[in-house]
């Protein structure tokens, strides 16, 4: 019998299968497909000193910032298991790029070098640390604060959770250089204990039952199978174009006034946007789900993620606010069911269609499935830090996208930022561009009038 600390040790090298997924895909990513990145800019007097201590509390006090994956031999002969090893804390040192003797123009190249070196950076798994910070300053007062996570350590909740955190330590520490932060009250571990309750046996025999009757024409439970996938042989090239625009009023406001979640309107312009464009009534978007299903968890950082497939079908007689009510409770009903990774769930996609989750193959009519990810947790960035104004840069450099279509978006007050992403061997870019005002009107047309049958609302 396993004693506590055996069972403890245990839940900690045990990977979940979302992590499985993402590390299979990172041993071969040199593309950056598999980084989270955010991009600060301060104006102000920077203390140097206080961001680096926040940044070396940070990763002492957050187990996925200590965290490195190996292999094991496993129970099967000849197929290694993967697992997470907890590394002790060690001294961070803070990257500092000074380019504030340059010209403006060469500030400007430099720093899309610094972009384009952080894209590019090479995490190795095994050793670690697969988190880096640079800073680069720009004068006396503008500074960059490049964060850079490997996706098996962290999604975007926690990308918010490090911001705020590092804001907290870098305050207490400028103004007391004795500061000692607090314990966090849980972190990793208390996570995976949970999630292991969650994705019990029994638990990932109910998800089996439900996909497969959600998704008609799939049978069968394939956890087990080799999800690993040849990166470099796959072309994620990709077009990108910005969305920037206004709401009229706050999408927060909206929902509650309409008893609808955050995401309601985004989807339901989203699912419309990607009807017209692909010419098919037959859609699946994949979610992926960094919202936090506990409040005990709400500060934990690290790969929590939860994905899942939804329909979209919208009948053309209803009006926006009875489609969004009808995706809101289809959603609702497969999120119990997101803790098991579907993809690994259904044995009729092929391992490339298993990567970049494009065609569903073995249906009568195939199912195009798109990526979407909506962001409404986001911090108020510029008064996190004392005495500095902060702007969060939301980034996609990147010349790549790990889906075909992607959509990542955040609402701050009536204001919406994102971008949309189209594989270039799909779109051209200004199909891409046309894809994403398509978009914005349609969600300005949804707040604006939710009342309105869908069928009236201009999408081209």
């Amino acid at each position: 019998m396993q004693t506590d600390s055996e069972k403890s040790l245990d839940t900690l090298q045990s990977l979940t299968a979302i992590e499985q997924y993402f590390v299979q895909i990172g041993k071969n990513d040199s593309k950056g497909l598999m980084h989270l990145k955010s991009v600060l800019r301060f104006h102000g007097k920077l203390d140097v000193r206080a961001l680096e201590n926040a940044i070396n509390i940070l990763v002492e006090q957050n187990q996925a910032l200590r965290t490195s994956f190996s292999e094991v031999p496993g129970v099967r002969a000849n197929r290694p298991r993967l697992v997470r090893v907890i590394n002790p804390a060690s001294i961070v040192k803070l990257e500092v790029r000074d380019f504030s003797d340059q010209s403006t123009e060469q500030k400007l190249d430099s720093i899309q070098k610094v972009k384009t070196q952080e894209h590019k950076r090479q995490f190795d798994l095994e050793r670690g640390p697969l988190c880096h910070f640079t800073l680069v300053k720009s004068t006396e007062r503008e500074f960059y604060l490049f964060i850079t996570l490997h996706h098996a350590i962290s999604d975007v909740w926690s990308l918010n959770v490090l911001i705020k955190e590092i804001a907290q330590h870098y305050n207490a520490t400028h103004a007391d250089p004795a500061y000692l932060a607090d314990e966090k009250s849980a972190d990793l571990v208390d996570y995976l204990e949970w999630y292991n309750r969650q994705a019990s046996p029994e638990a990932q025999q109910k998800a089996t039952s439900f996909w497969a009757k959600y998704l008609s024409g799939f049978t069968g439970n394939d956890l087990g199978q080799d999800l690993s996938v040849d990166v470099e042989a796959i072309d994620f090239q990709a077009e990108w174009a910005e969305i920037k625009f206004a709401l009229p009023e706050k999408l927060s406001d909206f929902s509650k006034r309409n008893a609808l979640l955050s995401f309601a309107a985004p989807l339901l312009a989203y699912g419309m946007m990607l009807s017209t464009y692909a010419r098919s009534d037959n859609l699946y978007i994949l979610h992926t789900i960094s919202g936090r299903f506990s409040p005990a968890f709400n500060n934990v950082v690290g790969l929590l993620v939860r994905m899942l497939l939804q329909k979209i079908a919208i009948s053309p007689g209803k009006t926006a606010k009875e489609a969004m009510k009808e995706l809101q409770i289809d959603f609702l009903s497969a999120l119990p069911h997101g803790a098991i990774p579907i993809l690994a769930l259904l044995p009729g996609l092929t391992r490339v269609d298993r990567m970049h989750h494009r065609f569903w193959t073995d249906l009568s009519q195939p199912k195009i499935l798109f990526n979407f990810l909506h962001i409404d947790n986001e911090p108020v960035f510029e008064s996190l830090f004392d005495d500095l104004q902060c702007e969060h840069i939301l980034p996609h450099d990147s010349d790549n996208a790990l889906n075909d279509i992607n959509l990542f978006m955040r609402c701050e007050g009536t204001q919406v930022h994102g971008w949309l992403g189209c594989w270039k061997s799909r779109y051209t870019k200004a199909v891409v561009q046309e894809m994403a005002r398509a978009y914005q009107r349609l969600l300005v047309q949804i707040v604006s009038n939710p009342d309105r049958p869908t069928s009236e609302f201009l999408t081209l």
